[in-house]
C-alpha cells in the first residue's frame, strides 16, 4: 500500500455510487506548553498524537492571551496601523501548525519551534492532511479521478488549519456529514477561518454538516474573507442542510449556473467590525437560488445578495439581523422573504444606512446579458419588521430606522406583490428625532414598477417632513394600504 494511503487509512467501498470515501478524520486534542524558541511540546497528559501527525498549537496561552496586536505561538499576520480597516490595522496572532517528529510520553518533538512561549494551550490534531490524502485529485489514487463519488464524514468536531480544498473533480461528488449538529469542521483561533472551497467541480453536493469559523474581535485568522462554503465555477452544485457559524461569509456561489442552496443557515454570534461581504451571496451566476435558507445575526449585517446574476429564485428565506440586496441583477423571483431587525442592533454605519431590501445598480453592467441590469423580477410576500430604532451608538445612529424596499430609478419591469412593512409609531419633538420611514420607496425615473397589495404600518414623518408610507412615483400602486 502506498505510504500516504497507509498513513491516513482512506477506506474506499463500492455501493450505489462509483465509490465511497471515508477520510480518517480525528477529533484528538490535548493541553500543552512550549518555551520560546523550542520545538518541544510538553503535554499535560499523554495524547493520541503520533509521528507524522500534523497538529495545531492554538493561540491563547501566550503572555498576550491571543489578543490582536500581540505575538502568537506561531507568530503573527502583520498589520498596518495606517490601514483604517479593523482586521488589517493590527498584528493578528497565529497558531503554530507543525508536524510531529517524535513522541516520548508527555514530550512531543515538532518540526517547528514556538515563536513565543505558551502555557496550557489547546493542541488539536490537524485534519487537513487526512482530507487532502482522501479527496485531492491524484492519478496515483484513481478513485479521486472518478465521478459520482460519495465522501462520507464521521460524527465529531474536527479541526482544520487552513482552507479545505475540493478542486477539479468530475461531476457527481457528494460531501456528506452525519447531520449539521453531528459533523463539524472548525477553525481553531489563530488559523485561517474555515473555508470549504469547491472549485471547478460541477454537480457537487455538500450536505449535512456544520462549518465553524473563528471570526471575532480577537482570534481571527487570515483576512481574505473567503466563505465557509465556496461554490465557484461549479455549475449545478448544491448545498443542503449546512450550517456556518462565525465565518467571514457563509455561502458564496460565483460564476456557476443552476447552483442551489436549501436549508442553509449562517449564524453570526460576533459583530463584523467592517463591511466584508454578504453571508449568502450568488454572484455572476444564472439560475438556481436558495430555498428555506437563513441568516441569523445578533448585529445587523449584510445578509443575502444576488450580484450581477439572473433568473434566480429565492423562496422561504429568513433574515434575522440581516438585510437583502439585488445588485445589478435581473429576473429574480423572491417569495416569502422575512426580515427582522432588533432595536439597537446596528453597530456599523455601513449597515445602518441601508434599506432592508435594496434593489440597486451599484455595478451597472450585467455580464453575459443583453438585457439591462435590474430589469424584471417579482418580490412577493416580503415581510419586514423593525422592533425600534436600530442604531447602537447614540452619537451617530440612535434615532435611525431602515426603510423597507428601496428601488433604484434605473430598475424597471418590477412587481411588488403583497408583503408588509412594520415599524413602531414614532413621534418627535424635533427634526433630529423625526419620524418613521417608507415601506416601499421608488422616486421614479423608471417604468413598469407595480406595487400591489402591500401593507406599510407605522407613523411616517410629521409635518413639515414629507415621507410617505408607500412611494412609487410615476408608477402604479394597487390595493395597497398604510396604517
Amino acid at each position: 500500500m502506498p505510504k500516504l494511503l497507509a498513513l491516513f487509512l482512506v477506506s474506499v467501498s463500492t455501493f450505489a455510487h462509483a465509490a465511497v470515501i471515508t477520510p480518517q478524520l480525528r477529533a484528538d486534542k490535548a493541553v500543552g506548553s512550549m518555551a520560546a524558541g523550542s520545538n518541544v511540546l510538553l503535554l499535560k497528559t499523554p495524547a493520541q498524537f503520533r509521528a507524522g501527525d500534523q497538529i495545531i498549537v492554538e493561540i491563547g496561552g501566550e503572555a498576550g492571551r491571543g489578543q490582536r496586536g500581540t505575538q502568537g505561538v506561531g507568530g503573527v499576520t502583520p498589520g498596518d496601523p495606517n490601514d483604517g480597516r479593523y482586521y488589517q490595522n493590527a498584528d493578528a496572532p497565529r497558531s503554530l501548525t507543525a508536524k510531529v517528529v517524535t513522541v516520548e510520553g508527555h514530550f512531543v518533538t515538532l518540526d517547528k519551534s514556538a515563536i513565543v512561549a505558551t502555557r496550557d494551550a489547546v493542541v488539536h490534531y490537524d485534519n487537513l492532511p487526512a482530507w487532502n490524502a482522501a479527496t485531492f485529485w491524484d492519478e496515483a489514487n484513481p478513485v479521486t479521478t472518478q465521478g459520482d463519488v460519495l465522501v462520507t464524514l464521521p460524527a465529531g468536531s474536527f479541526a482544520f488549519s487552513d482552507q479545505v480544498p475540493f478542486w477539479w473533480h468530475k461531476p457527481g461528488w457528494i460531501i456528506a456529514g452525519q447531520g449539521d449538529d453531528r459533523t463539524e469542521l472548525f477553525s481553531p483561533k489563530g488559523t485561517t477561518s474555515i473555508a470549504l472551497y469547491v472549485f471547478e467541480s460541477p454537480k457537487t453536493t455538500v450536505r449535512d454538516l456544520r462549518l465553524r469559523g473563528n471570526v471575532a474581535d480577537h482570534g481571527y485568522g487570515t483576512t481574505f474573507y473567503q466563505a465557509a462554503l465556496d461554490l465557484s465555477l461549479s455549475p449545478e452544485a448544491r448545498a443542503f442542510n449546512v450550517v456556518t457559524v462565525d465565518a467571514w461569509r457563509g455561502l458564496n456561489v460565483s460564476y456557476s449556473y443552476n447552483t442551489t442552496a436549501e436549508n442553509f443557515r449562517a449564524y453570526l454570534t460576533q459583530p463584523l467590525r467592517i463591511y466584508v461581504s454578504w453571508q449568502i451571496a450568488f454572484a455572476n451566476s444564472e439560475g438556481g437560488g436558495c430555498w428555506n435558507c437563513a441568516v441569523l445575526s445578533r448585529y445587523v449585517t449584510a445578509g443575502l445578495e444576488s450580484f450581477q446574476s439572473s433568473g434566480q429564485t429565492y423562496k422561504g428565506n429568513r433574515l434575522f439581523g440581516a438585510i437583502f440586496s439585488s445588485n445589478s441583477s435581473r429576473d429574480l423571483q423572491i417569495d416569502d422573504l422575512y426580515i427582522r431587525l432588533a432595536a439597537g442592533s446596528a453597530h456599523l454605519r455601513d449597515m445602518l444606512y441601508n434599506p432592508m431590501v435594496n434593489l440597486n445598480l451599484n455595478v451597472d453592467t450585467q455580464q453575459g446579458s443583453e438585457l439591462p441590469p435590474g430589469a424584471g423580477g417579482t418580490y412577493k410576500n416580503v415581510t419586514m419588521i423593525q422592533d425600534g430604532y436600530i442604531g447602537a451608538d447614540p452619537t451617530w445612529g440612535k434615532w435611525f430606522m431602515a426603510s423597507g424596499i428601496n428601488v433604484d430609478p434605473r430598475t424597471s419591469d418590477l412587481n411588488v406583490v403583497g408583503g408588509s412593512f412594520w415599524v413602531p409609531d414614532v413621534t418627535s419633538d424635533n427634526l433630529t428625532k423625526a419620524g418613521g420611514v417608507t415601506g416601499v420607496n421608488n422616486y421614479g425615473g423608471n417604468k413598469n414598477v407595480v406595487v400591489d397589495g402591500f401593507l406599510s404600518c407605522g407613523l411616517t414623518d410629521e409635518p413639515p417632513m414629507w415621507q410617505a408610507n408607500i412611494r412609487n412615483t410615476d408608477n402604479v400602486v394597487r390595493i395597497a394600504a398604510d396604517a
